[in-house]
């Protein structure tokens, strides 16, 4: 699908980008810095467009994309694939600021500009930058970094959850959790509607020949 979604020369547009840009327009007036554009940062930016704020990518390279375009990644993700679902992220209306090179001073000469920065890029002694911005009204939101892009992708989603609430005054606690695969403590009348669906049989163990099993 995603090669013919290439060969047909129109990109599929996710519905968000339908429905939720057109709902949204305007709602916010907030603006929102990403420092990054790997795939956690180009995430976070995307999400957070999508809930109506202004955001604005400021990146070192010439390209984004990160670590996706320019470690061994970029051998396993074609670059014109890796340009065409950028260009998508980027039609929500996002900008771009290129050869930014980001430090310290940089990030806090953004405060002034900025309702929140998402820093989705190394950034040497970043515990001395949270110090100095302990006490400032805005907030900022470190992403860490993974060599795995689909947990950085995660984490940009998340950073994005988080801004969002930071910013509408709720509870700062990231993206809901949509799935729990845990159980609490159950109590004896959900353990007995639990065992419902059990079996009286006793456990059956699989047999297990080392021989035929793959080293």
């Amino acid at each position: 699908l995603g090669e013919q979604d290439l060969d047909s020369g129109t990109t599929v547009i996710p519905h968000l980008l339908r429905d939720g840009i057109s709902s949204h327009k305007g709602k916010n007036e907030k603006s929102i810095a990403i420092i990054g554009s790997g795939p956690a940062g180009l995430t976070a930016a995307y999400f957070l467009r999508i809930k109506g704020y202004e955001v604005t990518i400021f990146e070192k390279e010439k390209q984004l994309g990160g670590e996706l375009r320019h470690s061994e990644l970029a051998e396993k993700l074609p670059s014109e694939v890796l340009d065409r679902e950028i260009d998508v992220i980027l039609n929500t209306g996002i900008k771009v600021e290129y050869g930014i090179d980001v430090d310290l001073e940089f990030i806090e000469s953004l405060q002034d500009k900025f309702s929140a920065i998402v820093v989705a890029t190394a950034v040497p002694k970043f515990e001395v930058l949270g110090a100095k911005f302990k006490n400032k009204d805005i907030r900022i939101f470190p992403v860490q970094n993974s060599k795995l892009a689909i947990q950085a992708v995660a984490r940009g989603k998340n950073a994005a959850f988080e801004v969002d609430q930071y910013l509408n005054g709720k509870e700062v606690r990231g993206e809901p959790k949509r799935f729990n695969s845990r159980f609490g403590k159950l109590m004896q009348p959900e353990f007995e509607e639990y065992l419902k669906e059990s079996t009286e049989q006793s456990r059956i163990e699989p047999p297990f020949d080392t021989s035929t099993t793959l080293s």
